[in-house]
């Protein structure tokens, strides 16, 4: 807004510098009528155009750029507006979509929650498990020995039993 405003300023000073050159005579409200409407500057350069012969090429020149001008300010204004309603847009988007997303962090983070706990689930299962091995191996070798000393037992029982 700030450049546009710049712009019209710069442009605005032309118009009145091109018209002074156009109408050396002319009084501050002819200039304000020239500068502040589009109607009025084209009725006035068209006059001033017709009454001076000389300066014909200067004045359909600077007619030119003055309009030129003010078509490039319209096309700004437009820019400007459509660029406004983008950052309404975007904003209306934003709220909208401020909710989910607020949700999708709330059920990221639960996730991340849940996933360290299953983690620390799996690694107990393993020790577990582990423990559970080591047992087995230990309750089969004691079974081994009571066997032996059973088999021992019988074989000496029965060996004295033959003596």
């Amino acid at each position: 807004q700030s450049v546009e405003r710049d712009f019209k300023s710069k442009s605005k000073e032309r118009a009145v510098r091109q018209y002074k050159i156009v109408k050396p005579d002319a009084t501050p409200e002819e200039i304000r009528e020239v500068t502040s409407g589009d109607l009025g500057t084209g009725t006035i350069f068209a006059e001033a155009t017709l009454a001076s012969s000389n300066r014909y090429a200067e004045t359909r020149s600077a007619y030119r750029e003055v309009q030129e001008r003010q078509e490039e300010l319209k096309k700004i204004e437009r820019t400007l507006a459509e660029l406004a309603q983008l950052y309404q847009d975007m904003s209306i988007l934003i709220q909208q979509q401020d909710e989910a997303i607020v949700s999708i962090e709330n059920t990221a983070s639960d996730v991340e929650k849940t996933v360290e706990k299953g983690l620390e689930h799996t690694e107990n299962a393993v020790d577990h498990a582990r423990r559970a091995r080591r047992l087995r191996m230990i309750f089969f070798w004691i079974c081994v020995v009571i066997i032996l000393i059973i088999g021992l037992a019988v074989g000496l029982s029965i060996g004295l039993k033959n003596n």
